[in-house]
């Protein structure tokens, strides 16, 4: 079994980079990635019977419900297109946030609304 630190926050790439390099100095013990011994929940890391069995059966539903879903009966070139429909409605998203965001960062609507409001004192004079 390995121990390694792992930091609270991954998110830095500093961090994540120290623990990825972290990892492999630890693997290098091994001959291949294939005989890390496996660490058992109960005797390793001190989980009780109960909250694993709980863990379990909360999978086991989850799974079934999965498996329920209609998407899944779909056949599989199908279910490919639809992810690839999605891929491109998620691009498309993504270029409309970014032009969104753009013309907010230009200040036309700033512009915008006290044009308004000179059109407004204009029209009562």
């Amino acid at each position: 079994a390995l121990r390694i630190f792992l930091p609270s926050f991954l998110q830095d790439p500093q961090s994540l980079l120290a623990t990825y390099n972290t990892m492999l100095d630890a693997l290098v013990n091994f001959p291949s990635a294939q005989e890390v011994p496996m660490l058992d929940p109960l005797t390793h890391m001190g989980v009780s019977k109960d909250a694993i069995g709980e863990t379990a059966s909360k999978f086991l539903s989850l799974s079934s419900r999965i498996q329920a879903h209609p998407y899944h009966r779909v056949e599989a070139t199908k279910r490919e297109e639809a992810l690839a429909r999605l891929r491109t409605k998620q691009e498309i998203k993504a270029k409309l946030d970014d032009l969104e965001e753009r013309a907010a960062r230009t200040g036309l609507g700033d512009f915008k609304a006290e044009m308004q409001k000179k059109m407004r004192v204009l029209r009562r004079l």
